[in-house]
């Protein structure tokens, strides 16, 4: 049986809904990466999925650029080669 939820196709009855992190939970996760921790480490210790750390890392590596993160993967693309050439 599959069911849904909020128009997602969810295994079981159990929805997936995603979890909202504070501000200041995402920042901390940041600082731990920034200081040295592996991110595997990190998501097992903070209880967060690779992909959402290594979403709020790049952000943050974005942000210290002076730009702002965007959801356009096109977009994405060229900041992160603007940030790879300025790294050169």
């Amino acid at each position: 049986m599959t069911a849904y939820f909020l128009g997602m196709e969810c295994a079981g009855s159990m929805a997936v809904v995603p979890k909202i992190n504070s501000d200041e939970f995402t920042r901390d996760a940041v600082a731990m990466v920034t200081a040295g921790s592996s991110q595997k480490t990190a998501c097992r210790d903070l209880g967060i999925s690779k992909t959402a750390l290594q979403t709020w890392v790049r952000d943050d590596r974005f942000r210290s650029h002076g730009m702002t993160p965007s959801t356009d993967p096109d977009e994405r693309r060229e900041m992160a080669a603007a940030v790879r050439r300025r790294r050169i």
